[in-house]
């Protein structure tokens, strides 16, 4: 889960938080995998997050650019 979406569980529980969790949870296993690399690196540039193998990771991916206040 993104670090921002821990820090700030009340403000984002009830919307991305579910959001993301769907999306995570319907990844098929070798997309899991190659998301789960990705957040394991905790590199979340723009090019990392363009060149994973398909939508729907990169879809994942791009909660990880939330930023904290």
């Amino acid at each position: 889960m993104p670090e921002t979406f821990i820090i700030y569980r009340e403000k984002y529980k009830c919307s991305l938080t579910e959001q993301w969790r769907k999306e995570f949870y319907s990844l098929n296993q070798e997309q899991l995998n190659e998301a789960k690399s990705i957040i394991e690196s905790n590199n979340f540039a723009e090019n990392i997050i363009n060149h994973a193998s398909c939508d729907e990771i990169k879809n994942l991916l791009r909660y990880y650019l939330i930023e904290r206040d």
